[in-house]
């Protein structure tokens, strides 16, 4: 429910919440050409990106993992991750799977 207010807060009334509550179900099965679910994706990027430099600056990892259902679309998600920590992250040499 708390995605479903946050999503309706971020776009008003073009939000409408897929039948399941997931960035999953939002994002993969709505696919690319949705605007709704790019813009939803991006977001959620935005927030994993800073999400991953905070992380990297707490813990100083050699790896970072990365799973879920979201995974299913790595090669769009973990590019723009890497771009993001490459311009943030203090240790520039961590790999992100």
């Amino acid at each position: 429910m708390r995605f479903a207010a946050t999503m309706k807060a971020l776009l008003g009334a073009r939000f409408q919440p897929p039948p399941e509550r997931s960035i999953s179900a939002c994002c993969l099965r709505r696919g690319w050409g949705n605007t709704l679910a790019r813009e939803v994706l991006d977001h959620c990027i935005g927030v994993w990106s800073s999400l991953t430099v905070s992380l990297i600056h707490a813990y100083d990892p050699q790896v970072l993992v990365f799973g879920g259902g979201v995974m299913h679309r790595q090669e769009a998600i973990l590019p723009k991750i890497r771009e993001h920590v490459g311009r943030h992250a203090w240790q520039k040499r961590i790999q992100l799977r």
